[in-house]
């Protein structure tokens, strides 16, 4: 019984799990280049399937493999995501490329799910110890992991879509306003680079 409503639970905890603040800023970057409501709901889940995808690894490496020496750079995994919020904030604030680029799929797609990846490195020792504690057996263990990356791909697909609200309302035939999109898009750089290096400071502290 316990066992099932550990399983049960993952999904809901991994939903929670995306509305954390730096997953939220960094998909700010994506939804920023949105041009429709349909990319941003795809890109949130994308990016949740890459989030996914580095578990799913970290977890096989550590539960199955035994490869605990991973265990010592954990804390250093925190690094790479300050990095690149800094890097998606300075990018969205400077780099001009033509909306020809936004506009396509597969593009759009590549992004989210290299962002995906990155940030499942935070916070992914925390909580492959927290599931080993926890679980009693290996399957158990990867199938909590599982569930738990799949409910954080939908809750980051919500978010994203409830977040272009502003820039597209409701509606998938409205065009950005851009008035509204670079006020985002600055409002959105400024915090993932400030909240880039507040995991920087953090980690020095």
């Amino acid at each position: 019984m316990q066992e099932g409503l550990s399983l049960a639970f993952a999904a809901l905890i991994g939903f929670g799990h995306a509305f954390e603040a730096d997953h939220l800023l960094a998909v700010s970057a994506l939804v920023a280049k949105a041009e429709n409501q349909k990319q941003v709901w795809k890109n949130g889940f994308i990016w949740g399937l890459g989030h996914t995808s580095t578990l799913l690894l970290m977890g096989i490496l550590v539960i199955l493999l035994q490869v605990h020496t991973l265990k010592t750079y954990f804390d250093f995994f925190e690094l790479f995501v300050g990095v690149m919020l800094i890097i998606l904030g300075i990018l969205r604030l400077f780099t001009h490329v033509p909306s020809k680029y936004f506009s396509e799929e597969s593009s759009h797609d590549k992004e989210a799910y290299g962002i995906g990846l990155i940030h499942g490195l935070a916070g992914s020792g925390t909580l492959i110890i927290l599931i080993l504690a926890n679980q009693e057996s290996n399957w158990e263990a990867l199938s909590y992991l599982i569930l738990f990356g799949l409910g954080s791909a939908l809750g980051m697909a919500l978010a994203a879509s409830l977040m272009c609200i502003p820039l597209l309302g409701r509606s998938n035939k409205r065009k950005p306003n851009p008035q509204w999109r670079r006020g985002f898009t600055w409002l959105s750089s400024l915090l993932c680079m400030a909240y880039g290096f507040y995991i920087l400071m953090s980690f020095t502290i």
